[in-house]
């Protein structure tokens, strides 16, 4: 196991060039990028509560070409799978596509081994108390300890979940639980990957697995929900069984491994601050898709942005956003009409999947298609549905504009989960 460099810094001079709260996908791939960008020797600080030393979750991605960290790609697959229990399963060949998966063990380690080696680097095993800017620089409170730098970089949610899912606008969690199975006999087909399989009691949300074959014995199997609350560990395991055995016809199997967690799916925007010196990053940037949850790739285009703007002298805080605002508003509507009404989530996804050209749809889910394509895809989906959510995210902005302009509305403060 390859151990990351933990200095000993209490009672040190506390400056550095940058500061990266949070020490997951989005922080160690810029600490990666700051030091290929600026040298070994550059004075960057990364706090995070732990060292990442377990395998905590996987990120999968689509990519045409050479993906990043490619070398880290544990598997791929050329093929998508989606299912409902009206259709069964039907196949969607990617072409130039493909989807791929990274192992978050993998990357940690990666990353911490080429960190450790770079003089200027320093990790710092800590929760992140507190972040502001003063006399023109960034600064972070770790306990009783301070550290200041010409930029931090945040991706640590700081405070109770509860104040966010009460804030304006439309809030879901996208709760997931996954096993890493491996059965006795060929039971997967390692080159297509299931997207979503809707084969499973909606209940008025929307629920999906998502199964990702790693060989013909063995894949990663996860119970997906879009919904207001979480479930147990105990409940998405009692899901997995009856899918396992009833949809897939599997009764042996052994577990490997688990993963489990949340993402949280909102159009509500984080409170403007007024820094200059204190730039969001990761899911507090805005670099995770609203409506899918997707957040790899965003996460390096996110970082090559802010790279850009330093080398350039120009100001990461306008480079590091990641949404035009047209996909915000399609968001939005998506994010409305799940909100509202779970049900509706199965047949849209469906919809969207069957009736476009599959290029189409990852190039939107990527946000990276036109107007006219856009238009397309929208013909597609249920008019009556999206018109209604129209009409009620725009009074429900309208809303939220007269209570900020009484200064009466709750903000969204965010909870401390780095990314």
């Amino acid at each position: 196991m390859i151990k990351a460099r933990v200095n000993a810094i209490m009672g040190s001079v506390n400056n550095y060039t940058y500061i990266i709260a949070g020490g997951g996908a989005s922080g160690l791939s810029l600490a990666l990028r700051l030091v290929d960008e600026f040298g070994p020797e550059t004075r960057i600080l990364i706090v995070d509560q732990s060292l990442k030393l377990e395998n905590d979750r996987t990120w999968c991605f689509w990519h045409a070409g050479t993906p990043p960290f490619s070398k880290l790609i544990s598997s791929s697959w050329k093929t998508f799978c989606v299912a409902s229990p009206e259709r069964g399963e039907w196949e969607l060949p990617l072409g130039e596509w493909s989807y791929h998966m990274i192992r978050g063990i993998d990357f940690y380690q990666h990353a911490h081994e080429v960190l450790k080696s770079c003089d200027g680097v320093d990790f710092l095993i800590g929760r992140v108390d507190e972040v502001t800017e003063t006399s023109g620089r960034g600064m972070i409170r770790v306990g009783e300890e301070r550290y200041s730098a010409r930029f931090v970089f945040d991706s640590c949610y700081l405070a109770s979940e509860d104040r966010r899912e009460r804030a304006n606008g439309d809030f879901l969690w996208q709760d997931f639980h996954g096993w890493v199975v491996e059965t006795p006999k060929d039971s997967f087909e390692p080159g297509k990957a299931s997207l979503m399989d809707f084969r499973t009691p909606q209940d008025g949300e929307t629920r999906f697995f998502y199964v990702l074959p790693i060989s013909k014995t063995r894949a990663l199997v996860e119970h997906t929900i879009f919904g207001k609350t979480r479930r147990t560990k105990e409940q998405h395991q009692v899901a997995i069984k009856n899918y396992l055995q009833s949809i897939r016809n599997i009764e042996s199997y052994e577990i490997l491994e688990e993963e489990t967690g949340c993402i949280p799916m909102t159009n509500q925007l984080p409170e403007k601050r007024d820094y200059r010196r204190i730039i969001r990053l990761g899911a507090l940037g805005g670099a995770v898709k609203p409506t899918t949850g997707f957040a790899f790739l965003r996460i390096q285009r996110q970082v090559d942005a802010i790279i850009s703007a330093l080398r350039e002298g120009n100001d990461p805080q306008e480079m590091s956003r990641m949404t035009m605002p047209r996909f915000r508003f399609y968001d939005s509507l998506l994010l409305h009409i799940l909100a509202n009404d779970g049900s509706k989530g199965m047949g849209i996804f469906n919809a969207l999947f069957s009736r476009n050209p599959v290029g189409r749809v990852l190039k939107f889910l990527d946000e990276s298609t036109d107007l006219l394509e856009e238009a397309h895809i929208f013909s597609t989906l249920p008019v009556s549905t999206f018109l209604k959510a129209v009409y009620s995210t725009t009074l429900q902005r309208l809303g939220i504009r007269q209570r900020q302009h009484a200064k009466d509305a709750p903000v969204f403060i965010p909870k401390n989960i780095p990314v």
